[in-house]
């Protein structure tokens, strides 16, 4: 069951305070809390281009395939905000290899679509060349091409 606060992992992540994370973490904090919005310190840090923090939490093992409430990942998060580091290192973490397939949202839209829903260029690039698949089709019919044509 989600909780409704966020814990200070969450809010160390947010604030982009790697001390605080490093601390936390060493402390053997929980990785993956959610908050009320199923939303967990890795979301925070991708959502907010907290690149010190989002290594960290990665390289001590976060799930980084955790959705939200509306199925949501730190990937989409990082793709939107064209946080282009954030994408590279969320991208080189092993799970992310093996679920990038099936990393779409409640609308079947996939990081990239978001990338080229808002026009985040390196973020294009970068999924891209890291083989993301710019043939997957939302619920709706729509390819990543049809989404940037859409929104110019």
């Amino acid at each position: 069951m989600p909780q409704t606060q966020l814990t200070a992992l969450h809010q160390g992540a947010a604030r982009s305070d790697a001390r605080l994370v490093q601390s936390l973490l060493l402390r053997k904090a929980e990785l993956n809390p959610t908050d009320q919005h199923g939303r967990t310190p890795l979301y925070e840090a991708a959502s907010r281009g907290a690149v010190d923090c989002l290594k960290l939490l990665v390289d001590a093992g976060a799930d980084i395939n955790v959705p939200d409430s509306s199925g949501v990942t730190a990937m989409f998060a990082a793709a939107t905000e064209n946080y282009e580091r954030c994408v590279d290192i969320l991208l080189a973490a092993p799970i992310q290899r093996s679920t990038q397939e099936k990393n779409v949202d409640i609308d079947g839209w996939t990081p990239l679509h978001w990338a080229c829903r808002h026009r985040s260029y390196d973020t294009i690039r970068l999924l891209l060349d890291r083989q993301a698949n710019k043939n997957a089709v939302t619920y709706r019919g729509w390819r990543p091409i049809d989404v940037a044509k859409y929104h110019g």
